[in-house]
């Protein structure tokens, strides 16, 4: 399970999510189908409730299908996809991109009805000076366009946190092994308090 810092996805649709990639390497599963804004004044009465798919029914949903936040593959799924492109810096197309490569590679993407949490936190000051972070960020997901399929997945195997990673076991994994990552900048209180929450809500 890839999840961002400040989204909570309702336990429920998290394990749908779960039980339909556990033996399958070729799907990925977007545990969600629209986003909800959580304003932050909010956050802290909205966490202290049992949340579910319901929860917040009837306010203001994202315009479009969001593929960033949350994304659940099984193991060898992800050692062949990949985690994240580090040559993207935050506030960029990332997230595009990552969806981008698995339909490149073949992959089963599916979504589970319901509700993406997103925490919304203040401005971060030096927001407005990231321009040429999406500028990059496109820049890469045009680059990759050009590639062939084989360079395409070679680049992938070059990136430097596979190198460092213990390698998949083939046979199925047990339930109990379950990780959960969640990169995280610090650049605001808003950032650390969202990033507390969330992991005492998981």
């Amino acid at each position: 399970i890839q999840c961002d810092a400040d989204v909570f996805i309702p336990p429920d649709q998290l394990m749908h999510a779960v039980r339909r990639v556990v033996n399958n390497q070729k799907a990925v599963v977007y545990p969600f189908t629209y986003c909800n804004p959580i304003p932050t004044s909010d956050v802290s009465g909205f966490l202290s409730q049992s949340i579910t798919s319901t929860t917040r029914s009837g306010y203001p949903k994202s315009v479009g299908v969001p593929v960033g936040g949350c994304v659940v593959r099984n193991t060898e799924g992800f050692f062949a996809s990949g985690m994240d492109n580090e040559h993207f810096i935050g506030w960029t197309s990332e997230d595009k991109e990552r969806h981008e490569r698995h339909e490149r590679l073949g992959y089963e993407i599916s979504r589970i009805e319901g509700p993406l949490f997103h925490l919304e936190h203040v401005a971060v000051r030096h927001l407005r000076d990231n321009h040429q972070f999406h500028q990059l960020g496109e820049f890469e997901r045009m680059r990759l366009k050009t590639l062939s399929d084989d360079q395409f997945r070679k680049e992938i195997t070059s990136w430097a946190w596979l190198h460092n990673s213990p390698q998949p076991s083939p046979s199925i994994i047990n339930a109990e092994d379950l990780s959960i990552t969640i990169p995280v900048r610090i650049d605001s209180p808003q950032r650390l308090a969202n990033l507390v929450v969330c992991t005492q809500a998981l």
